[in-house]
């Protein structure tokens, strides 16, 4: 559309009584109807007639101009630059200023996420096409959250009211401009004079202002590689700064640069005053909107940089490392990228990153292997091998695989873990360990040790027929002797040691043991039983020497001391997969147990929708997962662990399916898609399997589609950049 930003009449700035003409309007710009009195029946930015305002809004510029110094401003600029206040999303700011009445304003006094959006809504009236102005008028006061005490409880006079140069002579147009006697500044010739400390045509974006919550948001935005274009950044700054855009004071300071934006600013300024009114704005009816405009921007970030640290770039790509590392916010922003970005992204990182690891003359991938343990959710075939009932090496499953054929894989395609891979940079997936490829050059991409019917609890692994995750840290033992084989011994440690390492257990041990296992939920609670499986997986990643220690003095008790030299030999160092060499390690979440088809079912009784106890079990589950992983990073150096939160990625998809574009979110494909699963009840004889299996979220009654595996996979790789 065409714009026309020649600067619009706006009428007469002060007034001398109450407007009763209620048909005495302007109407700019073909669309938006500027009235002539404010919300308490004045003319706008009336800072002389007596109202009910007048005499608290005074007293404000008072105790503004007596205390916004150069070196207030200066202090503030430092300690709030860095945005370590607090992290929270643009919509739950919006939110945060329900409660926030700007002193400094004649003209309303409702709180300000209101005035918020009465001016985006009034823009987006006028001009439909330009969503970012829509945007910036949504963002454009949310540094009033100054106010709040998470972000120091500053008073208002440090937090609104018209902004202006601080550092050179104060103009006479600002408003009030009388109490600017008793600033230090007005009689200091450092800053008492038309330049000051600047330079005629230096440009705003070299002068300091007035301490505000323009000048924070300002910060916020740009600190956070915002996607919005300078003209924006302009808006959010000098909104306030009525000297300039309303009286045209300071120009000598302003650029080329600075006098094409003011021209944007002249445009966003009639809404941002004249959309004051007390008519209320529907925010549940417009608040769909602006997430989605918030999502499509990554001003999504806002209030925190996010900062991704790739540790082993050449000192020589330092230009190069900020693109990557802006490319990295810019997937944090996006949390629902499709794949095929993200993959983009990650190839331009793993062509920085890869010249400082060697192997880039060999390979196209970000890890050199991905070595995966785990239950169902990640085994890719190895229970083919087993007598175990608990396999998926027959139709349907494996239907929209590869040459449409079943692999093991408890799912109609791709594994969260597969795409991940293909992500990553790999053209072939790690084999099953106990089948017939896991030999010669297919070993030198990693191995799948899991196994479907496994978990944290090996006792309820070994009733399954499956491989207990102590005995799959056993075949990681015999693989690197393999490896090393193939590989020699040097480049095989380096494999390992930069090699990615995921862990998927947890979910078979409470719906297939725990819940179904009367003698173990009589003994034990969910929280008490979750302990338990914590101690597994801390003994998985690296053996406690408390417990080591209790299981000699144990040992020593019932033989000799040349036992207990047995029983150190055979475990420190080894039994756990840090003292294997391992240093990278991706750990799931328990997903909402309560929502999987199986409990539903089994346990729903008439309750509707997920079950919420079992969820809450997943969550106190999780809860202690991530405190775990904490506690043993600290513990051992060069660790890193990153705890997946498969919980709420695959909470959002049942909660809001079509969301995602899915139709059924209940039930799985597979036959009724309420109880299916393994060979008993999804096979080729099931009726009623479905024909279109992207349309669920989950393929049969317990694990996840390939289509929801893709939405998990994006957010894995998002949430485990730590680790590349």
């Amino acid at each position: 559309m065409t714009i026309l930003i020649d600067r619009p009449e706006l009428g007469v700035e002060a007034g001398s009584g109450k407007i009763n003409n209620a048909e005495n309007v302007m109407v700019l710009d073909g669309g938006f109807v500027v009235p002539q009195a404010n919300s308490f029946g004045h003319t706008f930015r009336d800072y002389h007639v007596e109202s009910e305002r007048q005499q608290g809004v005074e007293n404000f510029y008072r105790i503004n101009h007596i205390n916004q110094t150069y070196d207030f401003v200066k202090r503030m600029r430092e300690e709030y630059g860095k945005l370590n206040k607090m992290e929270m999303s643009i919509w739950e700011c919006c939110e945060l200023l329900n409660d926030v009445i700007d002193e400094s304003d004649p003209d309303l006094d409702e709180p300000q996420i209101e005035h918020l959006l009465q001016t985006a809504e009034a823009i987006r009236k006028d001009y439909p096409d330009e969503d970012w102005l829509h945007l910036t008028g949504l963002i454009h006061d949310l540094g009033k959250v100054l106010l709040h005490p998470g972000f120091g409880e500053l008073p208002q006079w440090a937090t609104v009211g018209d902004t202006f140069p601080v550092g050179c002579a104060f103009d006479k147009s600002v408003v009030h401009y009388k109490y600017f006697e008793g600033n230090p500044d007005y009689h200091n010739p450092e800053y008492n004079t038309k330049y000051g400390v600047y330079s005629e045509g230096c440009g705003l974006n070299n002068v300091m202002f007035s301490w505000g919550h323009d000048d924070y948001m300002y910060l916020v935005a740009k600190e956070n590689n915002t996607t919005l274009p300078p003209a924006a950044l302009f808006i959010i700054r000098y909104h306030s700064f009525y000297a300039l855009h309303r009286s045209g004071a300071y120009k000598h300071l302003m650029n080329e640069e600075d006098a094409e934006n003011l021209k944007w600013l002249h445009i966003f300024n009639k809404y941002d005053l004249y959309s004051k009114s007390k008519v209320r704005v529907d925010v549940e009816k417009v608040k769909p909107y602006y997430l989605s405009l918030i999502e499509k921007s990554n001003a999504s970030a806002a209030l925190k940089l996010i900062i991704v640290r790739i540790e082993e770039f050449t000192p020589v790509t330092s230009f190069l490392e900020k693109v990557v590392l802006l490319l990295f916010a810019f997937i944090r922003c996006y949390k629902e990228l499709g794949s095929t970005v993200i993959k983009v992204v990650l190839f331009v990182v793993f062509a920085f990153a890869s010249i400082r690891r060697g192997y880039a003359q060999e390979s196209t991938t970000l890890v050199p292997a991905i070595i995966t343990f785990g239950d169902s959710v990640v085994d890719v075939g190895n229970n083919d091998y087993l007598p175990t009932t608990f396999k998926a090496n027959y139709p349907p499953y494996g239907r929209d695989f590869a040459n449409h054929k079943p692999t093991g894989r408890f799912c109609n395609g791709k594994l969260a873990t597969d795409i991940t891979a293909e992500t990553l940079g790999f053209t072939t997936y790690p084999v099953a360990y106990l089948s017939p490829e896991a030999s010669g050059k297919n070993l030198l991409i990693g191995a799948n040790f899991a196994s479907a019917g496994s978990g944290y609890d090996d006792k309820a692994a070994m009733m399954n027929h499956a491989i207990t995750l102590t005995q799959q840290v056993e075949y990681f033992k015999e693989y690197q002797t393999k490896l090393a084989k193939v590989a020699g011994s040097s480049k095989s440690a380096s494999i390992i040691k930069d090699a990615l390492y995921v862990l998927s257990a947890g979910s078979g041990d409470f719906l297939q043991n725990y819940y179904v296992n009367p003698l173990l939920n009589h003994a034990y609670t969910p929280d008490q039983y979750g302990s338990f499986l914590i101690d597994a997986f801390t003994s998985f990643v690296k053996v406690s020497i408390y417990k080591l220690l209790k299981w000699e003095l144990f040992i020593l008790s019932l033989s000799t001391v040349e036992s207990v030299n047995k029983f150190r030999a055979a475990t420190i160092g080894k039994q756990n997969i840090y003292g294997l060499g391992a240093r990278k390690i991706g750990v799931t979440s328990l997903p909402p147990l309560g929502c999987v088809p199986l409990a539903r079912t089994l346990f729903g009784y008439h309750e509707k929708g997920c079950i919420s106890r079992f969820n809450t079990d997943a969550q106190q589950f999780n809860k202690k997962l991530n405190s775990a992983a904490v506690n043993l990073q600290k513990q051992h150096p060069g660790l890193k662990i990153v705890v997946f939160d498969i919980f709420k990625s695959l909470y959002d998809i049942v909660k809001s399916p079509s969301k995602y574009g899915f139709v059924e979110a209940t039930k799985g494909c597979c036959g009724t898609g309420t109880v299916e699963t393994t060979e008993f009840l999804c096979n080729p004889h099931t009726p009623g399997t479905c024909s279109n299996a992207s349309q669920y979220v989950f393929w049969d009654s317990v694990h996840p589609s390939q289509a929801a595996n893709q939405v998990l996979a994006d957010a894995l790789i998002v949430q485990g950049i730590a680790l590349i």
